[in-house]
């Protein structure tokens, strides 16, 4: 229904008689009046010794609110504040355990053991199709993140039992408003990296809690929380995957191998390849990956070494199996998430030199901006045998397109790069 226009003169609007006389009436529990009736934010106000009864949109009945309730509203400046004006009077939820009132633009909900907090907006559009207070009573008013991008409310539900669980809503422009809660929820809220939740690498939940895996999942900007029965809860990173699986030089030059530079959104970084010499003579060899994002900065990584002919003793072989950790691929993500390009470059060479690799990095990805230098600890990490960093058993390299390895929460369609040997 319309509310009043806001520029009816005071005279005008002052003739518009709702009926507070009749609501109190109808309503005897509201006790005697205090005051006749004041012009408030357009419409309307009375107080009465145990509620304040306002009314404000034509057509519309007079509604009361009370209590601890209404010392909320107050605060968030009444029928001229986010809520607008009631739209119902205060009443019990249907749990038996608390009150509430709907207003224009959102609700109050109190519990005795809580306290009185509001929710509005899409926050408040999803709560209510979560069920409500069955979901949770709200702990928190709506307050912006930390990082001035979203909004969230905390709830708690309360069990017969007494025991309470603790989730949450959070909400921006760009993912919409999603449900966090659980063990999902904990492992999220205590990730690293300032204050956790979603200014851990992360990001904000894309999605509620949903059935995966024969567990329960969540999505997040930059990968997913997973939960089984009886198992840890795993956290999944995105990953960026330059692939080389099929690497050879032609004819006479008997060397071949494979090879990727994956990138995770967590700022791990792994590199790792093979190259086998399989004739007379031993070739020197470089390797050079490399990933431009959306902003023009490349991130790459090297390998060199010899890979021994018959003409000489020592390992056929080259191989590289390295992990390591960077914080701008963390801090960056977005932008190689949504902007990346990579591509990969292997000689026959003994000129393994810090310009060499620069001129190779440029033939791979063009003009950049600036170059961060993947390092390397050498050999391997406690991810080489954690599922959401592996390949798949006895691989040889990400197949082209394959994206994410398996269990890295990647969408479909993630980004992975097979563009011709070099």
């Amino acid at each position: 229904m319309p509310e009043i226009d806001r520029q009816i003169p005071d005279a005008q609007l002052f003739r518009i008689q709702p009926d507070f006389d009749g609501f109190a009436a109808a309503h005897p529990w509201i006790g005697h009046k205090l005051v006749e009736r004041q012009p408030i934010a357009g419409g309307f106000s009375q107080t009465f010794s145990e509620a304040v009864v306002l009314w404000g949109v034509i057509g519309r009945d007079p509604h009361e609110t009370h209590g601890k309730i209404l010392e909320k509203y107050n605060l968030l400046d009444g029928p001229g504040g986010v809520l607008g004006w009631p739209t119902t009077d205060q009443t019990a939820t249907p749990d038996g355990q608390g009150q509430f009132n709907h207003f224009d633009h959102g609700s109050i909900y109190w519990h005795p053991s809580i306290g009185a907090f509001e929710v509005h907006g899409p926050i408040h559009e999803k709560w209510a199709a979560l069920g409500w207070e069955a979901f949770g009573y709200p702990i928190t008013d709506e307050t912006p993140t930390p990082d001035g991008v979203g909004r969230r409310n905390h709830f708690r539900s309360i069990r017969a039992d007494g025991s309470t669980a603790d989730s949450s809503i959070y909400w921006t422009p760009d993912t919409g408003a999603n449900e966090v809660h659980g063990p999902i929820r904990d492992t999220w809220s205590g990730m690293g990296w300032g204050m956790g939740w979603e200014t851990s690498f992360l990001g904000y939940p894309i999605s509620d809690e949903h059935d995966s895996d024969g567990g329960r999942r969540s999505d997040f900007q930059n990968g997913s929380i997973l939960w089984t029965a009886g198992s840890p809860v795993q956290v999944q990173p995105q990953a960026f995957v330059v692939n080389a699986p099929s690497i050879t030089f032609g004819t006479g030059i008997a060397i071949g191998g494979y090879g990727s530079l994956t990138l995770f959104s967590d700022g791990t970084t792994w590199l790792r390849g093979h190259l086998h010499d399989s004739g007379f003579p031993s070739y020197d060899c470089l390797a050079v990956f490399a990933v431009k994002d959306a902003n023009g900065q490349v991130y790459a990584a090297s390998h060199a070494g010899r890979a021994h002919g018959s003409d000489e003793q020592g390992s056929r072989s080259i191989d590289w199996d390295d992990w390591g950790t960077n914080d701008e691929v963390r801090r960056n993500w977005s932008n190689i998430r949504s902007g990346g390009t990579g591509s990969y470059k292997v000689d026959v060479t003994s000129d393994w030199s810090p310009q060499k690799i620069a001129e190779d990095v440029a033939a791979c990805v063009g003009v950049v901006l600036s170059i961060i230098p993947l390092v390397f600890s050498g050999g391997s990490s406690n991810k080489s045998t954690d599922p959401n960093y592996q390949l798949p058993d006895g691989s040889e390299g990400y197949q082209s397109g394959a994206g994410a390895p398996p269990g890295a929460g990647a969408p479909p369609g993630a980004p992975s790069v097979s563009p011709p040997e070099g």
